[in-house]
């Protein structure tokens, strides 16, 4: 009989989601050799890391899986696709529970500081600091959809369209956004898709415009921010300490699946 290794413990989902989650994710085969761990041996000690910041060799204790081993799990996770195939699974069950409010959507940058690595950063003017940007859509309750991500010296505009309608969702009825959004190309085009916007306008001296802006439902995009803040309380996104720009992807991917999956099970 062979004797498991003790497991991580985690605080960031309970028993039943831990198993669903571990369920869904792709588990690698050992053809030959010792067997692989499962899933549910690894995502706590993964959950644990991507919670507290903690180095993965924090992970290296006796009788426990090593922290290498760990980041390998995550990194075949992201490498399959798995953690994106998984987000996606668990949106459209929200979906059709009607768990997901697409009437009114809302869209914002955030970006991520971080060490000026060669893979997937820049420095932001806007910010001052060096870092990766993510652009994320949310649906009305704040429920992160669909995400976008590009190096920090990257504008919030050319994000604007791929991050609103290449999602696996559904198309929002309203688009909120701040002024950082403000362009009349961006308005048309969302029109054209049967998207309404209610983007807020710039104050720019001598420009006269026509644009309706209802200032209490612009008021709703306050759930965007929170969104932001829900993905930075993981505190290895606080801070990008990854090199390669798919290791911190695939932990991006993970606490986007950890703030969906509370509100599915």
């Amino acid at each position: 009989m062979i004797t498991l290794p003790n497991t991580n413990t985690t605080d960031v989902l309970n028993t039943s989601q831990l198993e669903y989650l571990a369920s869904k994710l792709p588990k690698p085969v050992a053809k030959t050799g010792r067997p692989s761990y499962s899933n549910i041996e690894l995502l706590p000690g993964i959950l644990k890391v991507l919670r507290s910041g903690m180095r993965w060799r924090d992970l290296d204790h006796r009788h426990f899986p090593s922290g290498v081993t760990h980041w390998r799990r995550l990194r075949f996770w992201g490498l399959k696709f798995g953690l994106k195939i998984t987000w996606e699974e668990i949106l459209q069950r929200l979906h059709k529970l009607n768990k997901l409010n697409l009437n009114i959507a809302s869209i914002d940058g955030s970006l991520i500081q971080s060490f000026g690595f060669s893979d997937t950063t820049g420095y932001s003017g806007k910010y001052k600091k060096t870092g990766t940007k993510i652009s994320t859509l949310v649906d009305f309750l704040g429920t992160p959809f669909n995400v976008v991500f590009a190096s920090g010296n990257t504008h919030d505009m050319p994000l604007a369209i791929p991050t609103i309608i290449n999602n696996t969702v559904g198309k929002p009825g309203i688009i909120l956004a701040d002024k950082g959004y403000d362009s009349d190309k961006l308005r048309l085009r969302l029109k054209e898709s049967g998207i309404n916007p209610n983007i807020a306008v710039r104050n720019i001296k001598g420009r006269k415009t026509n644009i309706n802006y209802n200032i209490p439902l612009g008021k709703m995009r306050f759930k965007i921010e929170r969104t932001n803040a829900w993905i930075k309380s993981f505190r290895r996104l606080h801070f990008r300490f990854d090199t390669t720009f798919a290791s911190f992807q695939a932990l991006t991917y993970l606490a986007l699946i950890v703030i969906c999956l509370r509100k599915l099970i």
